[in-house]
């Protein structure tokens, strides 16, 4: 058993983007950035909204991937 596992691993290794199926790897990077946020402000907010900071951040998040898909259509 394990020797079938590591025969299998070692003649299917190859370099690819387990992302983009079908697309080679070419080692650039992608990203984004934007303005440094304090987490104090954002401890602040949370508490303003009576929510804990990590609800605070992902009502952030959801809301901005809600943005983003409804301009893409």
């Amino acid at each position: 058993m394990i020797i079938r596992e590591t025969v299998d691993i070692l003649t299917t290794f190859r370099s690819h983007n387990a992302v983009k199926k079908n697309v080679p790897m070419t080692g650039r990077k992608n990203g984004a950035y934007s303005m440094e946020i304090k987490i104090n402000d954002i401890k602040a907010l949370a508490k303003l909204k009576s929510c804990t900071v990590n609800d605070y951040v992902m009502g952030l998040y959801s809301n901005t991937l809600y943005q983003y898909f409804d301009s893409k259509k």
